[in-house]
């Protein structure tokens, strides 16, 4: 089987025969000591960095060096604890793990590349789960209190001007749709603020997890159009739901207190204007 030599980014490729090693730059970027030209000590011989590959994948987290040579530092014989095979469909596995299990030589489990790295992840999966959902709900709320206070407190400081626009002939559901389009816009640049911050700070990051048989795995975070999207909804709907009461109440307020307080602003702008035509007119 033919495998593709991976990209040198930095340094130079193993030599078979040699104790030299190549790291992916995933396990570069989160450790230090594994630069090239580092020794590195494992059992009782020590190995050279030689390079840095790069994958664009979860191999970026990997040690890699010469099969032969590995094996004959380790005592492991011709023996290998794992070995990747490239197939020529998804559903080619199927076919693979039944002729495995027809031939009584080979004792293996057979899985696919995704559940591998999925068994693999299982730890950090499970503290998100236990962890992070808990902690987003917590902060939705959070911010969809802000989002009933801000909207509250937005229609109470404004009760004059919409009993001024009921009084001009506008409808209550004018005035409703008015104050529920304010709490959406706020929401929209809220959201689109905060996909920015994530972009800038969080897009491309390193982080590592200990993962199953006590391996280590280095990924990244990755903002995509699809979480992106996702963010802009859910911050549209705490928009809507954090507008939609206050507009509510807005809608079924005492408007007679309203028009009335209304009517005192048209009157006092009345006077004004009476009294500065009173003044024009002395004017000689």
């Amino acid at each position: 089987m033919a495998i593709r030599a991976p990209a040198i980014t930095a340094g130079r490729m193993f030599i078979p025969g040699r104790n030299e090693l190549i790291v992916g730059e995933a396990l570069l970027r989160e450790f230090n000591g594994f630069e090239p030209g580092s020794m590195l000590r494992f059992g009782a011989t020590q190995w050279t960095v030689v390079g840095v590959f790069s994958t664009g994948g979860v191999f970026d987290s990997e040690i890699w060096s010469d099969l032969g040579g590995v094996q004959n530092q380790f005592n492991r014989g011709s023996s290998v604890q794992s070995v990747r095979a490239k197939l020529i469909n998804p559903q080619a596995i199927e076919s693979l793990r039944s002729f495995a299990d027809q031939d009584p030589r080979l004792t293996v489990d057979i899985i696919s590349e995704r559940r591998y790295y999925a068994e693999q992840s299982e730890r950090t999966s499970d503290l998100i789960l236990v962890l992070g959902w808990p902690l987003s709900i917590a902060m939705s709320l959070g911010a969809l209190a802000g989002a009933l206070n801000t909207i509250y407190l937005s229609v109470s400081a404004r009760s004059r001007d919409i009993a001024t626009v009921r009084a001009i002939g506008f409808s209550g559901f004018s005035a409703f749709c008015g104050t529920l389009a304010e709490s959406l816009f706020l929401s929209a640049v809220g959201g689109l603020l905060g996909a920015l911050v994530a972009l800038v700070f969080f897009d491309g990051l390193s982080a590592s997890t200990l993962g199953g048989n006590f391996t280590q795995v280095v990924f990244n975070f990755s903002l995509s159009s699809d979480l992106f999207i996702q963010g802009l909804w859910l911050a549209l709907l705490i928009g809507l739901i954090g507008g939609f009461f206050p507009a509510i109440r807005q809608r079924a307020c005492r408007w007679l207190r309203l028009l009335a307080a209304a009517r005192g602003k048209i009157g006092a702008i009345c006077k004004k204007s009476s009294a500065f035509e009173g003044k024009a007119m002395r004017i000689p």
